[in-house]
């Protein structure tokens, strides 16, 4: 009983470390040229204008219970905030993006 007592703690304690330290991300939604895209915020409030950011990949493979990955590709700078709901960004010199990439702060 110990050591379930002890198990529960360790799951709590991971949880709430989790969760406090939520990184804040983004989707690209839409491509507007070479080096420029606009996302979709989830936290508008976190992202502010000037701020560097990371884009990467995310490559998702499974059915109901699908493991993800990241691969970075590069980092980009928010340039406007348009809404709560969208921003644009400008990438760094020769980074190559889709719809659909994740946009992480860092």
């Amino acid at each position: 009983m110990a050591a379930f007592t002890v198990l529960v703690a360790v799951l709590f304690s991971v949880s709430a470390f989790c969760s406090v330290k939520k990184a804040v991300h983004a989707d690209i939604s839409m491509k507007i040229n070479a080096s420029t895209a606009q996302i979709n915020l989830e936290e508008p409030s976190r992202f502010k204008v000037g701020q560097h950011v990371g884009v990467y990949r995310e490559d998702c493979r499974g059915g109901r219970f699908s493991v993800c990955t990241r691969d970075r590709v590069g980092s980009a700078k928010i340039s406007k905030i348009h809404s709560q709901k969208y921003a644009e960004v400008t990438m760094d010199k020769d980074i190559y993006f889709e719809e659909g990439y994740v946009i992480q702060g860092e």
